[in-house]
């Protein structure tokens, strides 16, 4: 064999032995790779730890209307009920209740109410609300919180003093200030209004405010009546009965707003809620005894008030 090819066979067996180890060394390490693969647990097949869903239910905006609505305040801050510990409006979610800024504030500076939530002044409330949002409130209670508030001071006759925080601005007492209010950046679809920001309120008549257009949706804003057997005056009984279920409505409130006593003044605002059946009843008397009895009373403006009993049922 000559030098030539001497040197080939050793090239050869030195490369085919070079090739065999790192096979070897390759292939030991896959192995060794795919026993601690076999080794660890399969993320796949283990199971998974579970956290506890927790639902809290979501707050809902408040419909506002400049139009239908009091006008919002400029200068409040916080409006809170010191007994209950509970923040009405604030500036941190003042966005969601506009309505109820609104509305409490007007029954704030309301003179007739002295700044107290009563059965009165919470029903007053209640017919200032958008009437969707009254009724999407009874029936998903924790949506509008402030509502909740509102009915639950009218079924438990609650008294309750509310405060309202605000920066006045230098102006003379008494006075009312017209106030350019940006409402484009509050009220979606809105334009700049000028809006009344009054220091102060008279006492002026709420029936314009209680009443709608018709029976059915001022009843939709009254308390529900569920628990009302019937209702007296004197000898005169209304069953709460089918056919009978909004006169026993406005004739709870009327009860609950004048203190169980039915006087001319209660009369004007019971026939206000019965709203366009009022004329058919002065037309044809007799057809809606509920009717019939207010507008005697409401005639007998010097005489004895007559007492007003709601009978819950058993």
């Amino acid at each position: 064999m000559s030098a030539l090819q001497s040197s080939r066979v050793a090239s050869h067996s030195t490369a085919t032995t070079s090739a065999a180890r790192l096979y070897i060394t390759c292939h030991a390490r896959s192995a060794c790779a795919a026993q601690q693969q076999s080794r660890r647990p399969n993320a796949c097949s283990a199971p998974r730890q579970r956290h506890p869903c927790v639902r809290v239910r979501a707050e809902k905006k408040e419909y506002y209307d400049y139009k239908d609505m009091p006008p919002l305040p400029l200068t409040v801050t916080r409006i809170h009920i010191p007994k209950l510990d509970y923040t009405v409006v604030s500036k941190q979610n003042e966005e969601m209740r506009l309505a109820s800024l609104a509305i409490f504030y007007d029954i704030y500076k309301d003179e007739q109410y002295k700044s107290r939530l009563t059965r009165k002044s919470a029903m007053t409330a209640l017919c200032m609300y958008d009437r969707d949002d009254v009724q999407e409130a009874q029936n998903t209670p924790g949506d509008y919180p402030n509502i909740d508030l509102l009915f639950r001071v009218y079924n438990q006759g609650m008294d309750l003093d509310f405060v309202v925080e605000e920066f006045m601005p230098n102006s003379p007492p008494h006075s009312t200030e017209i106030c350019t209010m940006h409402l484009a950046s509050r009220i979606p679809g809105s334009s700049t209004q000028r809006v009344a920001c009054r220091a102060n309120r008279s006492a002026a008549p709420r029936s314009s405010r209680l009443v709608a257009a018709g029976l059915k949706e001022n009843v939709a804003k009254l308390a529900p009546t569920t628990d009302i057997a019937r209702v007296r005056v004197g000898s005169w009984v209304l069953e709460n009965v089918e056919g009978k279920k909004a006169s026993v409505s406005i004739y709870a409130h009327l009860a609950a707003t004048y203190g169980g006593k039915l006087t001319p003044e209660a009369a004007k605002e019971g026939l206000q809620l019965y709203g366009e059946v009022v004329e058919d009843a002065k037309q044809r008397p007799g057809a809606h005894p509920s009717i019939d009895l207010l507008l005697r009373v409401q005639q007998q403006a010097g005489g004895e008030p007559q007492d007003l009993v709601v009978e819950q049922r058993t």
